[in-house]
């Protein structure tokens, strides 16, 4: 499988998951900045 087709499935799962990774983030964190800065980490620690 080549690097471009990996890429591009990671990205159709994570936009297929975004509504639950924001849900997550949201439950985990009070302020706008931090719900934003850990649905970023989220996604880097997939």
């Amino acid at each position: 499988m080549d690097n471009n087709k990996l890429q591009s499935d990671f990205i159709e799962l994570i936009e297929v998951n975004k509504k639950l990774i924001y849900k997550v983030s949201y439950l985990y964190c009070d302020n706008l900045l931090d719900k934003k800065d850990l649905f970023q980490e989220i996604i880097t620690n997939l």
